[in-house]
This record gives structure tokens, sequence and C-alpha cells, in this order.
């Protein structure tokens, strides 16, 4: 039984679309990205970084600025998870 819409566009009769070579998980899939290597150049982000919670997201907007003080701030090991340093 076809529907209208199948006589009109065969393609969708098709069984698989034409894009698509294997259907296993994986096969014929590049690695990510991230096992290559590069020249580019990389900046580590680790270390302690002041952190301050906020109920909202409607903060200062100058809170990146050299100025702000942030003694008041907590202390975030990074990498790290915030939920999980209380």
């Amino acid at each position: 039984m076809t529907t209208d819409l199948q006589s009109e566009r065969p393609s969708l009769r098709t069984s698989s679309p034409s894009y698509v070579e294997n259907f296993m998980p994986l096969r014929g899939v590049r690695p990510p990205r991230a096992r290559t290597r590069s020249d580019a150049p990389e900046l580590s982000l680790n270390g302690t970084w002041h952190f301050r919670y906020a109920e909202r997201a409607d903060g200062p907007v100058d809170f990146t600025a050299e100025a702000v003080d942030t003694t008041a701030w907590s202390e975030l090991p990074v990498p790290a998870h915030w939920q999980l340093h209380g």
C-alpha cells in the first residue's frame, strides 16, 4: 500500500538513504579530532580559579575586568566540577 506522497516521490520508497554506507555503529567514521596532533598553540586552563555562584544570570557585565573585587569569591581547582566543591 503506497500513500499519495510515496507515489509522487519514489525516493521515499528506498529502504535506506543513499548517504548511509553502513549501519553498524562507528563503522566508516573518522576518529574524534581530539586524538589528532596539531601545531596550533595551546593554552592550559588548569589552575585555581575564582568562582562565584549566582542564582540568576543578571550579574555585573564587567565581571571579567581586572578591577573586579574577587576577594569574597570562592576558589575552585580547574579542572573540576563546581558542583562537587560545595
